[in-house]
């Protein structure tokens, strides 16, 4: 017969059902911790998910939370009534169900929504079953599993922190740095345009600290990003190499062949880190963290930071905020929390000279920079939702849109401010060389009411960036520099600016040489170029974006950008006057437009050639779905 542990009704006892509740909730929140780790870290794709160790114990407290709280509510409808109708006896299978649906839509399944529904039915029911066949087990098993489980969570809780911390201590050099060395800090303004500057001439004061920066360091009004999207662009910045030249592309992070900066600054005694708000691409999954002895890739842990672990606790709080009109990210690292980290990190790392990059990600969309900078601009501030999935936009909404993202830059350049406040406190700043970039800018519908965002093209606002470097060891007033650069030869520039007489690998041009060339752009390197692109296959639905025809291709001269598309398609733009490649000279400037076709075959060959780099596959299902860029 089967067991009889059961309350005067003749049902499982409330404790036995409490602890099936606890213990249901616990194996749901590891099971779908370890989903979402396996699809970030072996899929390679950017889930939204917070995918440190910390997830191991952040999602199970999320869902233990969750259902606690369904189950005081369900305790507290049921209570003022016998439970004649056993519906206390319920909650094990309601919870059962709930885990159910948030781990197959952690997983993306694929299919449609009602069948998950079905199929979570399915298990509460079959859950429900068991434990009224046999209670003493169920509530035994229960028990241990909810200790054990809880106790794992809590060892968790202490062993990711400290494993980390022995692992930076560990990867610390061995080596004696060279004496009086500078230290190194570059920040990455992620998806900021130059044109939205004051720097570059904006109408908007959108950066005063740079501007005041910029009184005594090299401003590049030329730079460009090598891709416009995130991942390459921060492998081409951390390598010297184009992204044609790299392993990375949409789930293909970068591999162990080339070496990087934080690499070559290690290995010359240097202490290294990277503390990134881009938690989707920046992550170390891809493979960018490589040569960095600290890589922070964190938000700071709070509640809503553990509630956004769970998928179904992350939608509810969602639709929460959307029903009330409120549109930020649940899950957002502010350039005011990656400067306390970076800070916490230098007040902790000894007397070595260190080598820091910082991403700073409130530009990004969705554009919702902190109070008071999100109304800076803007009169109604972060109320409006703009992601990647934008196709189009009118043109009162994209005004909306371009005055938070104003706000977005503005906040950027104000932390900067506090960051180098603090560097001047601690009396590291006239020690520092600082380098100021983006790895892409965005678009506010210049060439079209579809092009919003980035990823979508390779026109200029999407790869105009600021490039700033300020090296205090030899003061000069502002120098404006006026050849082409590119992101990618940073690495030879820090590389050369700090440790000149230490031989590196680093392709690019050292950029602080292009500052003593003639002010003429046309006899000093006439055929200096800079590459970008965007590798992809060909989009089965077309988006109406240049990108989604496949292969994009970009060669940029001090006085011109050609453009390719895989379809053959060409066009020719000025930079001198033409920032958002309104005309095209494709026509009238011939021998210009085949000279860049040349450079560009030079550097990747024959159209014939152009397909995705060594690795790439097209998505399941189509001739070449990509991931969204970040």
């Amino acid at each position: 017969m089967p067991s009889q542990n059961v309350s005067g009704t003749g049902l499982p006892r409330l404790s036995v059902v409490l602890w099936a509740t606890t213990a249901i909730a616990l194996i749901s929140g590891f099971a779908e911790a370890a989903v979402g780790v396996y699809r970030h870290r072996v899929d390679h794709l950017p889930t939204g998910q917070y995918v440190a160790g910390e997830v191991f114990w952040m999602t199970p407290v999320a869902a233990v939370f969750f259902i606690g709280v369904v189950t005081a509510l369900w305790l507290a409808i049921t209570a003022p009534t016998p439970d004649r109708w056993g519906l206390r006896q319920w909650l094990p299978s309601l919870a059962a169900a709930l885990g159910t649906y948030g781990l197959s839509a952690a997983m993306s399944l694929g299919i449609a929504g009602y069948a998950n529904l079905m199929l979570a039915a399915g298990v509460g029911f079959a859950f429900h079953r068991t434990l009224h066949r046999w209670p003493s087990a169920v509530g035994r098993v229960s028990r241990v599993t909810s200790a054990v489980l809880a106790f794992v969570a809590v060892a968790t809780a202490v062993v990711v922190p400290w494993r980390r911390s022995a692992r930076e201590q560990a990867a610390l050099p061995s080596v004696t740095p060279p004496a009086g060395v500078p230290n190194v800090l570059v920040l990455i303004w992620d998806t900021a345009r130059a044109q939205n500057m004051s720097l570059y001439g904006y109408g908007r004061r959108t950066t005063p600290v740079l501007d005041s920066l910029a009184r005594h360091g090299l401003v590049f009004d030329r730079a460009f990003a090598t891709s416009p999207w995130s991942l390459p662009s921060h492998a081409s910045l951390f390598t010297g190499l184009y992204p044609n030249q790299l392993s990375v592309g949409a789930r293909l992070p970068l591999d162990d062949e080339p070496p990087t900066v934080a690499e070559h600054f290690g290995r010359n005694g240097y202490a290294t880190a990277s503390m990134t708000a881009n938690l989707f691409y920046g992550s170390p999954d891809y493979g960018i963290d490589r040569g960095f002895a600290t890589y922070d890739a964190r938000p700071p842990i709070k509640p809503r930071v553990i509630g956004h672990t769970w998928i179904l606790l992350r939608r509810t709080l969602l639709l929460a905020a959307n029903t009330l009109g409120i549109h930020h990210t649940l899950l957002r690292r502010r350039a005011s929390h990656v400067n306390e980290a970076f800070l916490g990190w230098l007040d902790r790392r000894g007397e070595r000279p260190f080598f820091a990059v910082l991403n700073y990600f409130d530009a990004h969309e969705p554009y919702a920079a902190p109070a008071p900078f999100d109304t800076l601009f803007a009169p109604r501030g972060t109320r409006y939702w703009a992601d990647e999935t934008l196709r189009r936009a009118d043109s009162s909404l994209v005004h909306q849109l371009r005055d938070m993202y104003d706000g977005g830059i503005a906040y950027d350049d104000y932390a900067t401010g506090q960051l180098i406040a603090a560097l001047r406190q601690r009396g590291l700043l006239e020690r520092t060389i600082v380098v100021v970039t983006s790895d892409h800018g965005e678009e506010f519908g210049e060439r079209g009411a579809s092009m919003l965002g980035h990823n979508r093209s390779l026109y200029r606002p999407v790869l105009q960036v600021p490039l700033l470097i300020v090296d205090p060891r030899n003061p000069t007033g502002e120098v404006r520099v006026q050849h082409v650069a590119s992101i990618r030869d940073i690495p030879a520039t820090l590389a050369e600016l700090a440790l000149p007489d230490a031989r590196h690998p680093f392709a690019g041009t050292p950029l602080h040489r292009l500052a003593s060339l003639p002010d003429s752009i046309t006899q000093a390197e006439p055929s200096r170029a800079a590459m970008s692109d965007k590798h992809r296959w060909a989009s089965a639905k077309n988006d109406g974006w240049p990108t989604a025809w496949g292969p994009m291709y970009s060669v940029l001269s001090s006085t011109h950008q050609y453009i390719v598309d895989a379809r053959g398609g060409e066009g020719l733009f000025a930079l001198a006057n033409d920032p958002f490649n309104a005309f095209d000279l494709s026509t009238e400037a011939r021998a210009t437009l085949e000279d860049l076709r040349r450079q560009l075959e030079g550097h990747v060959g024959p159209p014939a050639q152009r397909v995705p780099r060594k690795g790439a596959t097209p998505a399941l299902g189509t001739s070449a779905t990509a991931a969204p860029g970040r």
